[in-house]
């Protein structure tokens, strides 16, 4: 009988062991809703507790009162059993370890969209939901990442909302998306069902993502190619060693930069990319709405980056154009590289840079 109990124990601890090395990781890897990821990890939580809960009731009741296993052996056995619980106590801490991340395929940077990504109001915007005012102005925030404030863990804190709460007699909608273009971030402020009076419309030199396809650019992104399998089982099963692989630099996104970069420099495309921004610049015209252009520099890298040569020439365009700009390089040019991004992980504007911009903007009433 109590053979039996050894072996059902054991194999119980070896489905936990797949279960949260391998199966678990394997799912929460992937890209899934938020409410998939919460299910994902608050099982493999649980499952790391009751590791840890048989672990130590094996040792007590099949190993320490075993007369027939010697006190050397029992000692090993603690060690080994006591070195195992403190790396499950690791893994579960880490599983609460949150850290944006600049993609978002980092384990931590996962774990911080699920805590920090919120709210998300009736219309699929990370913001709050609240009740239009027909007798104030209104404005509108667009853009993408560095508008929807990647890294940013209070939305409050993102320079939209800052504004709003200091214009109470305006509304403000943040209505940034990850990730977008210029072609439909013209569809947001083209479709929406209420006409702003002024619109801030961020860019970042990665807006032209939407037409690399199109001209032939094609890139992936390749996380964990620049380890061998074995290792990268380990990196992919353990929340612990995960984050200690994206605390270092890696080359998974390097394909992405190249087409981009060489996107940047080819004329048709930046000529199409032109016309599309032209379909923003005329929408606000033809409307009377009072538009600014906020341009986002990367900030890790020089002004020779071809990433910061593109938004120097779009700045230039937008003068062209005689439309208000907000120059976030020139606004930040006194700060540490460390404290214009949110982390070593992710190069996304920090909680600062959002305050300066939006000081700047009430300071200057651009509104």
């Amino acid at each position: 009988m109590k053979n039996f109990q050894i072996v059902l124990v054991v194999f119980f601890l070896l489905i936990l062991h797949y279960a949260v090395f391998y199966t678990i990781p394997n799912h929460f890897s992937v890209f899934n809703t938020m409410a998939d990821m919460q299910r994902i990890i608050l099982n493999r939580r649980i499952y790391l507790v009751l590791i840890i809960a048989l672990s130590l009731f094996s040792y007590k009741r099949f190993i320490s009162k075993n007369l027939k296993i010697s006190t050397a052996v029992k000692a090993t056995l603690f060690s080994i059993i006591v070195s195992l619980n403190i790396f499950y106590f690791v893994e579960v801490y880490f599983s609460f370890k949150t850290k944006s991340h600049a993609v978002g395929y980092s384990y931590a940077g996962k774990l911080w969209s699920i805590k920090y990504w919120n709210p998300i109001n009736a219309n699929g915007f990370r913001d709050e939901t609240f009740e239009h005012n027909v007798n104030n102005k209104t404005i509108f925030f667009i853009g993408d990442s560095f508008t929807e404030g990647h890294g940013i863990e209070n939305i409050a804190d993102r320079y939209s909302n800052i504004i709003r709460k200091s214009l109470s007699n305006y509304n403000v909608y943040n209505l940034g998306v990850n990730g977008i273009g210029t072609k439909k971030e013209t569809d947001i402020l083209t479709l929406a069902p209420i006409k702003p009076n002024v619109v801030f419309w961020q860019y970042f030199s990665n807006d032209i993502d939407e037409l690399l396809p199109k001209y032939g650019y094609k890139f992936s992104f390749t996380p964990y190619n620049d380890i061998n399998t074995f290792v990268q089982k380990i990196v992919k099963g353990s929340f612990f060693f995960n984050y200690i692989y994206w605390a270092m630099p890696h080359k998974d996104a390097q394909e992405y930069l190249d087409a981009l970069a060489n996107g940047l420099k080819n004329k048709e495309l930046i000529q199409e990319h032109l016309q599309n921004c032209d379909a923003i610049i005329n929408y606000c015209e033809a409307n009377k709405i009072k538009l600014v252009f906020i341009g986002f520099p990367l900030f890790v890298a020089d002004k020779k980056n071809p990433f910061n040569m593109h938004l120097n020439f779009m700045q230039q365009y937008i003068d062209s154009k005689l439309v208000d700009k907000i120059d976030v390089d020139a606004l930040t040019k006194d700060l540490k590289v460390e404290d214009k991004v949110v982390n070593n992980f992710d190069p996304h504007a920090s909680r600062l840079v959002n305050k300066k911009i939006a000081d700047y903007i009430l300071k200057e009433n651009k509104f």
